[in-house]
């Protein structure tokens, strides 16, 4: 699972790295006082397979906004995403587990 609150992770390079590998997708990063861009796109071949004409092009934007990290509630970003990952951690890996 990779959430961006932060795009120059480990895991969004990991992410960028297997799509890059599998599917020759194209990684781009923008950087400025105000974010973190990552950009990763492909031609889904498999759509060829499955009856489409020209296979689709697909486009993921991961993006790190410096300026908003916390909640009104004073949680950040970080700290949800490591919420959700617990909860999938207890509740998805261990039933499913192959």
């Amino acid at each position: 699972m990779v959430l961006p609150s932060d795009v120059k992770s480990d895991n969004v390079a990991t992410l960028a790295g297997h799509l890059t590998d599998m599917t020759g997708a194209e990684v781009e990063d923008f950087s400025s006082d105000y974010c973190d861009v990552k950009s990763i796109h492909y031609l889904n071949h498999w759509e060829n397979v499955d009856g489409g004409d020209s296979g689709g092009r697909v486009y993921i934007k991961l993006v790190t906004n410096k300026n908003f990290q916390e909640t009104d509630s004073g949680h950040t970003v970080k700290q949800f995403e490591d919420y959700i990952l617990k909860v999938h951690e207890r509740y998805y890996f261990v039933n499913n587990i192959t």
